[in-house]
């Protein structure tokens, strides 16, 4: 009940001052769901080959309503909805790993007063979405370390697909989690089972690519992957970035944007917010 309420007050807030369609991404999530519905050819080759389905199927049901997708109110159901269940898996983790419930409560209000995680919550993003997954994740993972339940398997893997299908960092996990349930498990087998089913995600959009695109790694690399977007910027004289083929240097700005990300403030626009972090980074 509580973190409904928080994440009502921040959608009410977003809404009012009209930041629920601030971001340009924001849009294009809601339009890519929109056109599966209603554009010259809608059905599922709508969903592209680059952002990953989940954020948009589960905006289906909402962006039909012509006054909640011109708002930006039919993205910002899923999202508040998935915080809501981000914060309820984390702090059933939380109270399962530490066996306090004031520990359980103290991690779940430090993500849910976050104030960047407030504002995408409120919004057409799928950093909510992919939030709920990872702390479905983290306590189906928590639980089978507990009990060894075939059940708790299936949900790490349900979990598992979940954030998969919503950000590519969710493929990334996969072989690390299996690694952690055949480290817990007393029968081995349950990590080859979770391998299997949590790969199921990722085959799924390689084949949606594939089908409709006839290129399995058209997200990857075709005319509109980051890297063909990068290689067109490079065309038109924009500048290279710093990390292009040095992992140092990569690994260098990373940290120094996550570091920096917090200068942005709701009346600051994206490309504003953009430029500080670059003109920080350069600085360190």
């Amino acid at each position: 009940m509580l973190l409904t309420v928080i994440s009502a007050a921040a959608v009410w807030w977003c809404a009012s001052h009209g930041y629920t369609l601030y971001y340009g991404d924001a849009e294009a999530h809601l339009n890519i769901a929109r056109r599966v519905l209603d554009s010259r050819t809608p059905g599922p080759e709508q969903l592209g080959t680059v952002w990953l389905p989940l954020p948009h199927v589960l905006m289906l049901p909402f962006v039909a309503r012509e006054p909640w997708w011109r708002s930006g109110f039919a993205g910002a159901i899923p999202s508040a909805v998935a915080f809501v269940f981000a914060g309820a898996f984390l702090y059933a983790a939380a109270r399962r790993l530490y066996a306090s419930a004031a520990a359980a409560l103290a991690a779940a209000l430090l993500f849910a007063l976050n104030p960047n995680m407030l504002y995408l919550q409120a919004t057409p993003m799928s950093e909510a979405i992919f939030a709920a997954a990872l702390a479905a994740l983290l306590w189906s993972t928590v639980a089978f370390r507990d009990s060894q339940s075939l059940w708790a398997v299936l949900a790490a893997a349900a979990a598992s697909n979940a954030a998969s299908l919503t950000r590519y960092e969710g493929w990334f996990l996969i072989p690390f989690v299996a690694l952690y349930i055949l480290i817990t498990a007393r029968r081995k087998s349950h990590a080859l089972l979770f391998a299997v089913l949590a790969s199921l995600g990722p085959l799924a959009w390689l084949a949606h690519n594939q089908y409709y695109f006839s290129n399995a790694l058209e997200f990857y690399n075709g005319p509109y992957s980051a890297g063909a977007i990068y290689q067109r910027q490079l065309a038109q004289n924009g500048f290279r970035y710093p990390g292009d083929h040095d992992w140092l240097a990569a690994a260098h700005y990373y940290f120094a944007a996550s570091r920096w990300a917090g200068v942005m403030v709701p009346r600051t626009s994206p490309s504003v917010v953009r430029t500080i972090i670059s003109s920080r980074v350069w600085s360190t």
